[in-house]
């Protein structure tokens, strides 16, 4: 009997996968156990051959071994790398997009939708294709929108939900979308959806347990100078219809909505007006838990400093990570920009102060590498001042370094972890304009 595994090296990021076949020679029992040999943290191997790799860098070894003759065995090395932390640029786009969304599709292609560029809102959806690099040009929206939300449903179909488009004749005092609209990845077209029940714009949409889909806060009219909705609903994609909610305690936008490991939502901060200019802005410290169970939010513990474009990351132990954001309190440091961490313990109800940040910033993207650490990028670093800055934080140890400058600020940027573990910043602002710049973290 002989066997043999191919192949017998490879190299992967952190946290990727490999795949490995076996090949018998000289029986008719194929049948074989696969294992990692290397240790406990060298990552795990399923019974296909499907290697999953360590968090942690390092060569690592892939044994095969015949069930039939366990004598018989073959082995693969892996090298397991960490992220080179580096950014490239993916040149092609040719037009700015700045309150857009991006949404990763099964297939690994990342779809843009909306937004507005130099001429105006975007109508053209457009797919990104990691493998190549490339962008194309894809299926038009039946309403071009700006500020709206999109999230990809569990049979791979993309929904966006509301938005406006502020290029449209009318009245700041007229309402903004209640429209949606699904995209079929199969058939590359948009279909009208339901209509929601309240028109919202920069609203948050959570899914919940059950497959269904929570809409939170936003604002509802197209101008400026109105107080945020309270108003919530929920879409339920086995009916293709969305029913009423209760009310948040608080309405609320610029806030974050998290699904907890028990089924609850924790809303978090936010604003509670989109006034500018004369006016009184307010962000805010109050939370509220949503139970699906009751449909009703209670309020929970309160921030120790107000914020709202802040980032909230659920962490392995159940807690929630509240990063930046922008304050209108006094801070120590005299900035708007909040630099001061907070962790939320679902256990307790309670927000504990964590590790400052390098820098305060609010507006910017907040992702989970494959690493175990999170990859703050872009955003504002002071009010109407934006940073090409970014830092990598370590939840495990509360420290954060400096990573690697982007060549764009990235202002409401959006960033997609595709399956290669690499993330994709696309666009977002310059602070006055958009920017059709993307870059890709390495």
């Amino acid at each position: 009997m002989t066997i043999s595994i191919s192949p017998t090296t490879a190299s992967a990021l952190v946290g990727t996968s490999v795949r490995f076949s076996a090949v018998i020679g000289g029986s008719s029992n194929v049948a074989v156990a696969y294992s990692v040999v290397s240790g406990a943290d060298a990552g795990r191997v399923t019974a296909d051959g499907l290697y999953t790799a360590s968090a942690t860098p390092g060569t690592y070894r892939i044994r095969v071994t015949s069930v039939a003759d366990p004598t018989k065995s073959a082995e693969a090395v892996v090298t397991v790398r960490d992220y080179e932390k580096t950014f490239s640029t993916v040149t092609g786009l040719a037009d700015g997009y700045d309150y857009h969304t991006a949404s990763l599709l099964d297939d690994g292609t990342v779809l843009v939708v909306g937004g507005f560029g130099y001429a105006g809102v975007h109508r053209q959806a457009l797919l990104y294709d990691p493998a190549h690099q490339t962008f194309t040009s894809d299926a038009p929206l039946e309403t071009p929108r700006i500020g709206h939300a999109a999230v990809t449903l569990d049979d791979g179909r993309v929904m966006a939900m509301g938005g406006y488009n502020p290029y449209v004749p009318g009245s700041g005092f007229d309402p903004v979308f209640t429209s949606t609209e699904i995209y079929d990845p199969s058939a590359r077209k948009f279909t009208g959806g339901p209509k929601m029940n309240f028109p919202r714009r920069h609203h948050v949409v959570t899914r919940l347990r059950d497959g269904k889909w929570l809409l939170t806060g936003g604002i509802q009219l197209r101008g400026n100078g109105f107080g945020a909705s309270a108003n919530t609903e929920q879409y339920d994609p086995a009916s293709n219809q969305f029913t009423p909610g209760t009310r948040m305690n608080q309405g609320r936008w610029l806030h974050t909505a998290t699904l907890l490991n028990d089924g609850r939502v924790l809303i978090v901060g936010g604003r509670d007006n989109n006034c500018t200019g004369n006016c009184d802005v307010y962000s805010l410290r109050t939370a509220e838990i949503f139970d699906p169970s009751t449909g009703l939010f209670t309020p929970t513990a309160d921030l120790h400093i107000s914020r709202y474009g802040h980032t909230a990351t659920l962490l392995p132990d159940g807690r929630v990570l509240i990063l930046g954001g922008e304050s209108t309190e006094v801070i120590e440091d005299g900035s708007d920009e909040v630099k001061t961490t907070e962790i939320y313990d679902p256990a307790s109800g309670q927000f504990s102060l964590g590790p400052e940040l390098i820098l305060g910033r609010s507006s910017h993207t907040a992702t989970w590498l494959n690493c175990g650490k999170i990859l703050l990028a872009g955003g504002y670093r002071v009010s109407g001042f934006g940073t090409e800055r970014t830092e990598i934080f370590d939840p495990s140890t509360g420290t954060s370094m400096e990573g690697p400058a982007m060549s764009e600020f990235h202002i409401r940027g959006t960033a997609t972890k595709l399956p290669s573990g690499e993330v994709l910043i696309f666009a977002g602002s310059l602070g006055s304009r958009p920017t059709h710049v993307v870059e890709r973290f390495r």
